[in-house]
C-alpha cells in the first residue's frame, strides 16, 4: 500500500468519525432555519471524505523534489517575528512586512512589488475586518 492510500484510508476513517459526531448534534427546542448547528460539521466532514476518496483513487504521483528545509525554517522564523511584532507595529504594517518576507522565502526577488502587494492585501483585510465585520485589529501607529 502506498503512503497516499494509507493516508486516504486514515482520512476516510477520520471523516467517518467526524460525520458521526456531526450527526449526533441535536438542535435545541425552537428549531433553526435551514442552517442549524449540524450544518457546518456535516459540510466539513463531507469535504474531508470526498478529499480522502480523491486521494485514494487518483494515480500515484511521481516522486516529488525533496523539501527545502532552509526555506521552511526561514518561513517559520518570519511567522514568529510577525507574531512578536503584531501588537507593536499593528496589523497593517506587520502584515505588509510578513507578506513581503514570505514572498522572499518562496523565491521572489521583487521587493517593491512584494511590499505593494502586501500593503494592498493587509489594507483590504484590515478595512474589511474593521468596517464590514466590526472587528478591531491592532492598529499600531494608525490608532
Amino acid at each position: 500500500m502506498t503512503p497516499d492510500r494509507a493516508f486516504a484510508g486514515a482520512a476516510l476513517a477520520a471523516s467517518g468519525g467526524y460525520l458521526a459526531a456531526g450527526l449526533a448534534i441535536t438542535a435545541p427546542a425552537g428549531g433553526y432555519d435551514l442552517v442549524g448547528p449540524r450544518t457546518f460539521p456535516l459540510v466539513i466532514g463531507t469535504g474531508l471524505a470526498a478529499s480522502a476518496l480523491w486521494i485514494g483513487w487518483r494515480p500515484a504521483a511521481p516522486a516529488a523534489a525533496p523539501p527545502d528545509w532552509r526555506a521552511a525554517a526561514f518561513s517559520a522564523l518570519v511567522f514568529l517575528a510577525y507574531l512578536a511584532c503584531l501588537g507593536r507595529l499593528g496589523y497593517p504594517l506587520a502584515t505588509t512586512a510578513f507578506i513581503a518576507a514570505e514572498a522572499r522565502a518562496l523565491g521572489s526577488r521583487a521587493w517593491r512589488r512584494d511590499l505593494a502587494a502586501g500593503a494592498v492585501i493587509a489594507g483590504a483585510a484590515y478595512l474589511g475586518f474593521r468596517l464590514l465585520l466590526g472587528i478591531r485589529l491592532p492598529a499600531g501607529p494608525f490608532a
